[in-house]
């Protein structure tokens, strides 16, 4: 949780834990995230991240789509992407 994180998003510290505790490569991971802050952390951390929307980030919104690596508006969506 962000309490157990040494420091928070767009710090990549959360997610390099989770990496260590899971004994993962960032290259095998895939992140789910809705803000900027953290995609920015993900990428620091060298996950691919897909950019969920979420209206309370729509400012934000083109920065979020320009750094992530897949960008859905719904898990609908992302659902019928996957079944294709």
């Amino acid at each position: 949780t962000r309490d157990d994180a040494p420091a928070m998003k767009p710090d990549p510290a959360i997610f390099n834990m989770v990496l260590t505790a899971l004994n993962v490569k960032a290259e095998d991971c895939l992140v789910f995230e809705d803000s900027l802050v953290g995609v920015e952390a993900a990428k620091k951390a060298g996950i691919a991240v897909v950019a969920m929307y979420d209206k309370y980030s729509d400012g934000e919104r083109s920065e979020i789509n320009a750094l992530a690596d897949y960008t859905f508006d719904s898990f609908t969506q992302l659902m019928e992407t996957l079944s294709e």
